[in-house]
């Protein structure tokens, strides 16, 4: 009970510093969307592990993309036949990483990204986030739903960033289909 009493306590300060009152505080109480919507905010920011602003140029090639990243290994059925360009010029942006610390469906993840208002990066905006953040992946893979790619033999795939200790950075594919483990982060922008 201590924690909680502490908790709460900080939200009344938090209330008291904006001008509010002992009636502000009654809403939590009696205001069941309130309370939810409070809940919802807190959950949201514990599954957020960072925000990454991006610079994104698609007027080079996919192939420059890759070669920025200084990969240790490289998937060869990333190249821009498979991966086209997605938008035109110069962009900034920011990639959002979301764990979600359970296993989890490429549909699930993608249904609580569009909950919380935000799409999953494509490949080139991934490609853009490894270049700049290289040593991100050495925390766990970081997956690009955005960017679904069937190939020949029936498998939908996606890319993803992994690190492995003999393998190093790795940029590969790995099933839409199959299921992402709980240590895997989903790279998304806001919509």
């Amino acid at each position: 009970m201590g924690n909680a009493l502490r908790v709460f306590l900080k939200l009344v300060e938090a209330v008291e510093d904006l001008g509010g009152s002992d009636a502000d505080l009654r809403r939590i109480e009696t205001n069941s969307d309130l309370r939810q919507e409070l809940a919802q905010r807190i959950v949201r920011e514990r599954l957020i592990t960072g925000t990454f602003p991006v610079s994104l140029d698609y007027s080079v090639t996919l192939a420059s993309l890759i070669q920025a990243g200084r990969y240790d290994r490289v998937n060869e059925n990333i190249n821009a036949q498979n991966f086209p360009a997605t938008g035109v010029g110069r962009i900034e942006t920011e990639i959002v990483l979301f764990h979600f610390n359970q296993n989890m469906s490429s549909e699930a993840a993608n249904c609580e990204l569009d909950q919380r208002g935000y799409r999953p990066a494509t490949a080139w905006e991934l490609l853009a986030f490894g270049a700049r953040y290289p040593e991100e992946q050495r925390k766990g893979p970081i997956v690009a739903l955005g960017s679904l790619r069937r190939f020949p033999i029936e498998i939908r795939a996606v890319p993803y960033l992994y690190y492995g200790d003999a393998d190093g950075r790795g940029l590969t594919l790995a099933s839409f289909d199959g299921g992402w483990g709980s240590a895997c982060r989903f790279a998304a922008v806001r919509k």
